[in-house]
């Protein structure tokens, strides 16, 4: 096979490649004038893992998405192992990062996107081809992005992951091409895409000007991970269906088997992976205080060990989170055009709130909401459900 019959076969089926180019939407590295170039050798890899970097690093060049540079710039690599035995090149970026200027552009807010699904009965999840790698470098700051192999120094001429304002920047493309279409008959964040509908016909519509917008522009879809036409679908870690969003259980199984925290590391990172479901579970910050009091009185080291201060109180604020997450409810959709109940519990403990609606079956829960106080406020509890009130109204609806 010759090299012109390679790159056309990479073209056509394995995403982005050479002349597939989203010209109009070049990424730049603004970094700081005054910095200088940031160079570091490259970290050794294991003998096993060679063949399998140079393949790697031989698929990107064919596509023409890194090319051989001469860079003054060089970051290294780290080679991840991916639960499904390939693996992942990652750049590290860190000091050109630090010099870069940030994008202050804002990632979509997920409960908006949840928010945008009331009456919806058929869904259809799209996956972007390596989409990163679909949008360009800007030619002058393509030398900024070089990274260093035992096989020789690269540049980028697409999009990589690892620099601080990829994401920002991915998500400004996106929204501009999907501008029109956002939050009326899809949402999106990054390189998900969930497209939702009350009836399967104006679905298939829907699908169609989606497709049709992405074709336009030269976007490509990764077939294996998209999902067509269905009646409850994965997305950002939640399920989702037409009685409502559920939490994912694969996610939920890392909260089940999440070890007993011994550091100021652990406790964090336990209460950022249950924190992300918090609407699901009833008075969170109450339940979470003995957690995140730790980390209010601990030394600001990650690594700080807990000892005794991890007590009775912890542990049963741990499994309880746990517990709760385990068996979390469906959540209704908002519904903006029906009126909503808000309860409020208030005491100088903290406060809790649940917020509801009126469906055909009875009263739906749509959404929990919680937060601590702190000691030196004591209040009425007039006023403690006032800010209650507020507190849920602002923070969420």
């Amino acid at each position: 096979m010759t090299a012109t019959q390679r790159v056309a076969l990479a073209k056509r089926y394995l995403g982005p490649g050479v002349k597939d180019e989203l010209a109009c939407y070049p990424s730049n590295v603004t970094s700081d004038p005054e910095s200088h170039p940031s160079r570091q050798p490259y970290r050794r890899i294991p003998p096993s893992q060679l063949q399998e970097v140079r393949d790697h690093l031989d698929d990107l060049l064919t596509r023409e998405i890194i090319v051989p540079s001469s860079s003054p710039y060089a970051a290294p690599i780290v080679v991840v192992r991916k639960k499904s035995g390939e693996i992942r090149l990652c750049y590290d970026y860190r000091k050109l990062n630090e010099v870069t200027r940030k994008d202050a552009i804002p990632l979509p807010r997920i409960e908006e996107c949840l928010d945008a699904l009331a009456g919806s009965k058929y869904f259809s999840t799209l996956d972007l081809a390596s989409g990163y790698h679909q949008m360009m470098m800007h030619p002058e700051d393509e030398e900024k992005t070089a990274f260093t192999t035992p096989f020789g120094l690269y540049h980028w001429k697409r999009l990589p992951f690892g620099l601080c304002k990829a994401p920002a920047q991915f998500s400004r493309l996106m929204q501009r091409v999907m501008n029109d279409h956002l939050f009326k008959i899809m949402v999106l964040y990054l390189d998900d895409l969930l497209i939702y509908s009350p009836d399967f016909i104006s679905h298939i519509d829907r699908l169609q000007a989606i497709f049709n917008r992405l074709r336009e522009v030269g976007i490509k879809l990764n077939p294996e991970k998209c999902s067509f036409v269905k009646n409850s679908v994965s997305f950002l870690g939640h399920v989702l269906s037409e009685e409502g969003v559920s939490t994912d259980p694969g996610k939920i199984t890392a909260v089940k088997n999440f070890p007993t925290p011994t550091t100021v590391r652990d406790v964090r990172a336990f209460l950022g992976l249950a924190g992300y479901y918090r609407r699901f579970v009833k008075n969170f910050s109450h339940k979470a205080k003995p957690l995140s009091e730790l980390l209010q009185k601990t030394s600001p080291s990650k690594n700080s060990k807990l000892g005794n201060r991890w007590n009775q109180d912890c542990v049963k604020a741990f499994e309880s989170l746990k517990s709760d997450l385990t068996s979390a409810p469906i959540l209704g959709y908002a519904d903006f055009n029906k009126p909503f109940v808000l309860e409020v519990d208030a005491s100088n403990q903290g406060l809790g709130a649940v917020l509801s609606q009126k469906t055909e079956n009875g009263m739906k829960v749509i959404a929990y909401g919680s937060r601590g106080l702190r000691k030196s406020g004591k209040y009425a509890q007039l006023q403690l459900k006032k800010i209650g009130i507020a507190s849920f109204k602002v923070g969420s609806y």
